[in-house]
């Protein structure tokens, strides 16, 4: 599967490996903390992604996804042409 938020391929199961640990959220006892910890974390990697300038679009685009940020990039790519 791919992580909604971090876009890694995440497996679904291994050899010898419980599946519950390859699901992060599911290791946390509050899921909504979890979700809520991801998009802080996704939000700081925008943050501080933003102090480089004349960061193609293309890179910024294989980060973390937040709904809003996922959105304008597809639309600036398209529109450019171009695909992550």
């Amino acid at each position: 599967r791919t992580d909604p938020i971090f876009g890694l391929a995440v497996p679904k199961s291994c050899p010898d490996v419980p599946d519950k640990v390859l699901d992060p959220r599911s290791t946390w006892s509050d899921p909504k903390a979890y979700d809520e910890q991801a998009r802080t974390l996704a939000g700081l990697f925008h943050k501080h992604i933003q102090q480089f300038e004349g960061v193609d679009d293309r890179i910024r685009a294989t980060g973390p996804l937040t709904t809003r940020l996922q959105q304008a990039l597809k639309s600036s790519l398209s529109a450019a042409g171009a695909t992550p």
